[in-house]
C-alpha cells in the first residue's frame, strides 16, 4: 500500500533493470573467460569498477578496461558531486558558526577517480563554482562558470594534493583544473563571495606574482613557502570513500596525505581545521566527520567479533590484517588526533589482556603479535598526547 501512488509505467522500469542487474550477478564467467583467452580465443572487452555503481561492469571473465581520461568528469559524477559539496559545506557553516569555509585542503587519487568516473574532481570543480563541458565528441575539456546566484554561497577556495597516478593518467584534467580555479580567481566580485580571488590577490602581493601566478601557484611547486601560504588559509580537511571495499584504516595512504595537523602548525591561529568524509558507497552520500568515521570503522570492523574471528580464520595472513588495521588507526593519531581513548581500551582489551586471544595470536602469526605488543607500549607512551593533553 506504500507504493499505491507510484507510477506504474517507472516501477516496471525499475524492476526490470533491477532483474537485469540481478541476471549480471549470477553469470559468473570468470573460468569460461579464462579458458578461451588460454585457447588463444577471442574475450569480450567491457569496463572495469565498482558495479555498484556501474553495472555494465557485469557479468565478470571481460577483457576489462578502465575508461577514457579525457572523458571525465561525467555528468553524472557532477550530479553525485553537487551533492555531497552542498553537504559538506552545510555541515561546515553550521559547525563554523554560521561561516563559510573559505579554502579545502583535499587529495585527488587516480584510482578513485577511475571508479567513480571523476567524482572527487567535480567536488572540486563545484567548490570553486566552475561547471566542465564536454565537445561534440565527449571530451570534457570546456569550462562554464556556474554565477554566484546559481550558486547560492561565496566560491571556495581549493589547496588539492593530487596522487601520482592522478598526475600522471589524468593530465588534461590536470589542465582542467589550473584553468577552472584561475577562470573562478580572475572574476570581479565581491572578496566575501569569492575566496579563490581573495586568496589569489593576498597571495600575488606576498610573492610578487600575477593574479594568474598566484591562483595556482603556477612555476612555485617546490617553494615551501608558497606550500604554507596556500595551508595557512584552509579552514577544512576533506577525503572520499567511494567504495566499501576499502575504508580508512584499509591502508596508510589515507592516512599518509592528511594534511590536518600540518594546516594547524601553519595557521597564524594555531587551530586545528575541522575534517571531514564522504561516504558515497550508496545513493545516499553521507558526510561525517573523521572523528565519526574513524569511530565507525573502528565498530564494524577492528572491534567488531564477526570480522576479527573472521581475519582469525583466514590464519597468518589474518593476524596481518588485525595488525596492519590498528597500526593504520594509530595513523590517524599522528595525522589528525581523529581517534579517541576507548578505540585503543577496547582493542588492549580484546588483542591483548584476553589471555586466550594472546595464545592465538601468538600462535598463528607470532611477528604480527609482537607489532600489536609494540603498538600498546607505545600507546602507553602517549596516551596524554593522543587525548590532546601535553
Amino acid at each position: 500500500t506504500q507504493f499505491k501512488n507510484a507510477d506504474a509505467a517507472q516501477m516496471k522500469a525499475l524492476f526490470e533493470y533491477l532483474k537485469f542487474c540481478l541476471e549480471q550477478v549470477v553469470k559468473d564467467n570468470e573460468l569460461g573467460a579464462l579458458q578461451e583467452a588460454l585457447e588463444g580465443k577471442y574475450t569480450l572487452p567491457g569496463p572495469g569498477g565498482d558495479p555498484i555503481r556501474n553495472p555494465a561492469v557485469l557479468p565478470t571473465g571481460k577483457n576489462i578496461h578502465a575508461l577514457d581520461p579525457q572523458s571525465i568528469p561525467t555528468a553524472a559524477a557532477m550530479i553525485s558531486a553537487g551533492v555531497v559539496v552542498e553537504r559538506l559545506l552545510e555541515r561546515q557553516k553550521a559547525e563554523n558558526n554560521g561561516q563559510w569555509p573559505e579554502s579545502i585542503a583535499l587529495v585527488l587519487w587516480g584510482t578513485d577517480n577511475i571508479k567513480t568516473y571523476g567524482e572527487s574532481l567535480a567536488q572540486v570543480m563545484w567548490m570553486v563554482g566552475v561547471r566542465p563541458m564536454p565537445d561534440a565528441l565527449g571530451r570534457v575539456n570546456k569550462l562554464e562558470l556556474i554565477s554566484l546566484e546559481e550558486l547560492g554561497r561565496p566560491r571556495v577556495d581549493v589547496v588539492v594534493n593530487c596522487s601520482g597516478v592522478f598526475r600522471d593518467l589524468f593530465v588534461n584534467q590536470m589542465n582542467l583544473l589550473d584553468r577552472a580555479v584561475k577562470l573562478a580567481a580572475e572574476q570581479d566580485e565581491p572578496l566575501e563571495m569569492n575566496y579563490v580571488r581573495k586568496h589569489a590577490l593576498e597571495q600575488a602581493e606576498e610573492l610578487g606574482c600575477s593574479l594568474r601566478q598566484a591562483a595556482t601557484r603556477a612555476g612555485m611547486e617546490e617553494n615551501r613557502d608558497v606550500f604554507e601560504s596556500a595551508l595557512k588559509n584552509v579552514d577544512m580537511t576533506f577525503q572520499n570513500l567511494d567504495s566499501s571495499e576499502i575504508s580508512l584504516t584499509d591502508v596508510s595512504h589515507y592516512f599518509d596525505s592528511d594534511p590536518t595537523k600540518l594546516v594547524q602548525s601553519v595557521r597564524a591561529d594555531g587551530k586545528m581545521p575541522n575534517s571531514y568524509v564522504a561516504d558515497t558507497t550508496t545513493a545516499n552520500a553521507q558526510v561525517r566527520t573523521l572523528s565519526e568515521t574513524v569511530r565507525l570503522d573502528s565498530r564494524t570492523k577492528l572491534l567488531n567479533p564477526k570480522w576479527y574471528e573472521g581475519m582469525l580464520g583466514s590464519g597468518y595472513e589474518g593476524v596481518r590484517e588485525i595488525q596492519k588495521r590498528l597500526t593504520n588507526t594509530m595513523g590517524w593519531s599522528a595525522t589528525a588526533g581523529a581517534v579517541d581513548n576507548w578505540v585503543y581500551d577496547d582493542a588492549n582489551a580484546t588483542f591483548i589482556e584476553d589471555e586466550e586471544m594472546q595464545k592465538r595470536l601468538l600462535e598463528t602469526n607470532p611477528n604480527s603479535f609482537q607489532k600489536l605488543e609494540r603498538l600498546r607500549e607505545l600507546y602507553m607512551e602517549v596516551e596524554d598526547k593522543i587525548e590532546g593533553v601535553e
